[in-house]
């Protein structure tokens, strides 16, 4: 049977909105107004950034025997590859995508085993994604199944998913499952600290915010404009979800710093570090992880060999930073 648009909207997690277009399912994670600010205060290339579908998932209960859907991406970062994970009771049993996309439409078919179970299909953090005709087995049963927890992830390209080919692997989507907690991705690569953004909250408050700005102002602005957006950033950020746990997390380790680069801001990553850390916990509900020994300083971590962590460093982000949060418990 095809799953209307509403049941769509009842199984979909990570989207502000659901909607239809000449029989096209589309998915977005910014609100009209949060497109219109990346419209009115940041480039066209971050502004095309914010029709990716980082974070979206479908997570429903079903016994039905597969699942189909017809899919188009369409380019919405600066990376040519394009994933789907399609996971069953929490295990990995289809990795669908293609390492060169092109915005043809194709099909996306999964069979399964008898019997009731927890069906969740991370869709592409890289891509624009458009679906139509959701399929699963004539009368099978279905229940869409949230988390107890809702969270918001602000950011940078790391946080918005590069450079992981599995969805799934990204920190903060396995840092939301750690939590329980339904994820909301507002993270944009290339993205510095963007106090304007937050002037455009969403709809509910969330129970947990991550914060993980402050690779990109090291490198591109002056310390003058960097000390006058994160402060403005946290004091925004404090206005709006000051009952909500906010975690921020530095700067992960990036190959630059190994000579003791010193960018326009004219210090350090490490001193860039400490600044952010004493901004932030200014606020009483915050907690700061340190970014530095997230991920081991070994360049075959990172697929570009110098920022973005591939799948195994990810793997490293995502074991470490929960010890880190545990520690603070």
């Amino acid at each position: 049977m095809f799953l209307t648009i509403n049941q769509i909207k009842n199984i979909t997690f990570g989207a502000v909105s659901v909607y239809e277009d000449n029989g096209y399912i589309l998915f977005d994670r910014f609100t009209e107004k949060q497109k219109e600010c990346y419209k009115n205060y940041r480039t066209i290339s971050l502004q095309g950034k914010v029709k990716a579908t980082a974070g979206v998932r479908f997570s429903f209960v079903s016994d039905t025997n597969f699942l189909k859907f017809n899919y188009i991406l369409d380019y919405a970062s600066s990376r040519d590859f394009a994933y789907f994970d399609i996971l069953v009771n929490g295990e990995l049993v289809a990795h669908i995508g293609k390492d060169k996309i092109d915005n043809s439409e194709k099909v996306l078919e999964v069979s399964f085993e008898k019997g009731e179970k927890h069906i969740e299909v991370y869709f592409p953090w890289s891509m624009k994604t458009t679906i139509r005709n959701l399929e699963i087995s004539d009368g099978a049963s279905l229940k869409e199944k949230n988390r107890s927890k809702t969270m918001i992830a602000y950011g940078d390209s790391i946080t918005h998913g590069y450079d992981a080919f599995y969805p799934s692997n990204v920190y903060v989507t396995k840092l939301a499952k750690y939590f329980d907690a339904d994820l909301f991705n507002k993270a944009i690569g290339g993205d510095t600290f963007f106090p304007e953004l937050l002037n455009c909250k969403d709809t509910f408050i969330p129970d947990i915010v991550t914060v993980a700005y402050g690779t990109n102002d090291w490198k591109i602005s002056t310390r003058e404009e960097f000390t006058f957006n994160a402060k403005a950033f946290f004091e925004q950020l404090y206005e709006n979800y000051n009952g909500s746990k906010i975690y921020v997390i530095t700067p992960i380790w990036r190959l630059e710093e190994e000579d003791d680069t010193k960018p326009t801001t004219n210090w350090t990553l490490l001193e860039h570090r400490d600044f952010i850390k004493e901004i932030a916990l200014q606020y009483e509900n915050v907690t700061v992880i340190d970014g530095y020994e997230l991920v081991p300083h070994d360049t075959e971590l990172f697929l570009d060999k110098r920022l973005h962590p591939n799948d195994d460093g990810f793997k490293y982000y995502i074991e470490n930073l929960i010890k880190a949060i545990e520690k603070t418990a």
